[in-house]
Parts: C-alpha cells; sequence; structure tokens
C-alpha cells in the first residue's frame, strides 16, 4: 500500500533546505506584497524563483511532518490554515491538498492573497477576513497554527479553536516562539530578553528603543503549551527541522535528539497532533 506522504508528488526530490526553526513567516508576509509577482521590482527573476521554491518546500516539509498522526492522504484532505496573511502556506498548501480555508484579520492581505490564488488559477482555496479566534467552521482533517499563537494574548482561545476544528483521525501542526529563547526577533533587530520581562517593563523596553508603543509579541513557554494541549484533549509531539540548513539549526536539531529537555530552550516549538479518541 502506497504511503499517504507520497501523496506530496514528484516534486519532492527538488527539496534541498528549507528553514523552519527561524520565524520568518511574518517578514516573509511583509515582504510578499500581493504575491511573488509584487517583488519583480526589487528581486531578481532567479531570485524570487529561489523563495518561491523555499516556499513550497517549507509547505511541503510541514505537511510531511503530519505524518504519522494524519490518516489520509493529503490530495484527500481539507486544510483550514489560521492566521492565513498573504497566502503564504495556504496557495502552495492548495496545489497539494483537497481544498484550503485561510483567515486573517488583515483585509489589504486576504484581498492580495485572493488575487494571488487567481493568478495562480487555484479554485480550492478560500480566504475570509476575520479573527480564528472567533471560527465556527465544520471540521478538518488538517488544521495550520504557523506563527500565529505568539500573536494572541489568550492563547487557549486559539488552541480550542484548533481543537474543535479537527476530524477524529484529523491531525495539526503548530509552531510558536518559545518565551524563555533569549532573542525576540519580530522586531527587525534582535531584542535580547525582552520576553522574560513583565509586561509592563516589556512595554517600557519596547519604546525605550522606539519600535512602538507596546510589547504586542505573547511567547509562550513549554510547560505552559503543554498544559494547553491537555487542557484541550489533543495529542501532541515535538517535531525538529525535516531538512536543518544552518549551522544552528543543525546543532538544535541534534541536541533535541539526544535529550528531549533541549526542547525546553529551543527557540521555536513545532509541535504535530490530533484529538485524543477521549474527546467529545
Amino acid at each position: 500500500m502506497e504511503s499517504p506522504a507520497l501523496s506530496l508528488g514528484r516534486e519532492r526530490h527538488l527539496i534541498t533546505k528549507v528553514p523552519l526553526l527561524i520565524p520568518r513567516l511574518k517578514q516573509d508576509r511583509d515582504r510578499l506584497g500581493g504575491g511573488w509577482g509584487s517583488i519583480s521590482a526589487s528581486w531578481g527573476s532567479g531570485q524570487i524563483e529561489r523563495r518561491r521554491i523555499t516556499r513550497s518546500q517549507y509547505v511541503e516539509d510541514m505537511l510531511f511532518l503530519l505524518y504519522p498522526e494524519l490518516k489520509k492522504p493529503l490530495k484527500e484532505c481539507r486544510l483550514l490554515d489560521l492566521g492565513s496573511g498573504l497566502g503564504t502556506n495556504a496557495i502552495p498548501a492548495a496545489k497539494i491538498v483537497r481544498s484550503v480555508f485561510g483567515i486573517d484579520t488583515n483585509a489589504p492581505h486576504v484581498n492580495r492573497a485572493r488575487e494571488w490564488a487567481e493568478r495562480e488559477g487555484l479554485d480550492n482555496v478560500t480566504f475570509r477576513v476575520g479573527s480564528a479566534t472567533d471560527l465556527d467552521l465544520g471540521p478538518f482533517d488538517i488544521v495550520l497554527c504557523d506563527y500565529l499563537l505568539e500573536h494572541v494574548e489568550d492563547p487557549n482561545s486559539l488552541i480550542s479553536v484548533i481543537a474543535r476544528h479537527l476530524e477524529p483521525h484529523g491531525a495539526y501542526f503548530l509552531s510558536t516562539n518559545n518565551k524563555w529563547w533569549p532573542l525576540e526577533g519580530h522586531y527587525g533587530l534582535p531584542i535580547p530578553l525582552i520576553s522574560w520581562l513583565p509586561r509592563a517593563w516589556a512595554n517600557r523596553y519596547v519604546r525605550l528603543m522606539r519600535f512602538g508603543t507596546e510589547y504586542s509579541v505573547y511567547p509562550i513557554s513549554w510547560n505552559r503549551l503543554e498544559e494547553l494541549l491537555e487542557r484541550n484533549e489533543l495529542t501532541w509531539s515535538l517535531k525538529p527541522p525535516t531538512r536543518p540548513y544552518t549551522a544552528a539549526q543543525k546543532v538544535g536539531k541534534r541536541l533535541v535528539q539526544i535529550s528531549p529537555a533541549f526542547w525546553k530552550i529551543a527557540n521555536v516549538f513545532q509541535v504535530v497532533g490530533r484529538r485524543k479518541e477521549t474527546a467529545k
């Protein structure tokens, strides 16, 4: 019997390197504008194509990590993308799975994602403007929550959305930043130790550095994340990157293979799981 993962397609042999441990998604969204075509004025066609391939590879590897928790071939799966932004995950995924539904609060980004999907000729992807935490749809085979949790003040409100939108034999992928990683990367330049501070002090730190008026990122510790996954009756498995491409990623992957305790100080958590069999 053919493995469900093989439905990723023949292009998997092209995969060489995928940036999984560095939280680049938000930067990618800002950089992409209205899709790959909007950056052609500043980037050469070769660089654009490399970025396009890298993003497609990132999504393919993300979906590949869902096995063995996911029990269906990808081509049969309905996928929910929470915080879909400009479609940087949803559109490559739509070329692999049966259908994709993306939701994001940023209306201009959603409009650009729709335009990009239209240019790609995709009729199996839908984008909606709205908050992921207010979503109440039917169940999906796959739920992606890629670098969104750290932007939600109440993490349980988002994890509960993941839980209630999963089919009994579906799987979720969640990636988010670790509170105890010493460098904050959401402001362009790394800010040391800010996520360790009380919120009032962190807000002052941001104002002092002239990055804004408040620290609006909410990284989470592994102990807290594990507690919320258990509360929502979700299984979990921490997954290192499939193909680390930097020295730091290679060292990090090796450390967590030596001892899972090193996950507590990783810069990013990548979690895959499903609903517990006892879940209602």
